[in-house]
C-alpha cells in the first residue's frame, strides 16, 4: 500500500495490496480497503470499501473477517 502524507489510520485497519490513499485523509477503525483501490477521500469506521475510486461495499459488524 502506498499512503500520502498526513494519512490517520485508525486501529485495526487493513490497507490491502496495492491500495492508494491520497494525503491527508482519515482511514477509521475496524474499516478495509480493498486490493488496489484508491481512496480518495476519507473512509469511514467499520466499512468495506473498494475500486476506483473507493466506494462503500458494505458495513462491518466488531465479528467480521477482514478479507
Amino acid at each position: 500500500s502506498h499512503t500520502g502524507g498526513n494519512v490517520t489510520i485508525g486501529d485495526r485497519a487493513a490497507l490491502a495490496i496495492g491500495s492508494i490513499t491520497r494525503h491527508g485523509i482519515q482511514i477509521g477503525s475496524d474499516s478495509v480497503l480493498g486490493a488496489a483501490s484508491y481512496a480518495h477521500k476519507s473512509i469511514l469506521e467499520n466499512t468495506v470499501n473498494i475500486g476506483i475510486p473507493a466506494t462503500l461495499l458494505r458495513t462491518r459488524k466488531p465479528d467480521d473477517p477482514y478479507l
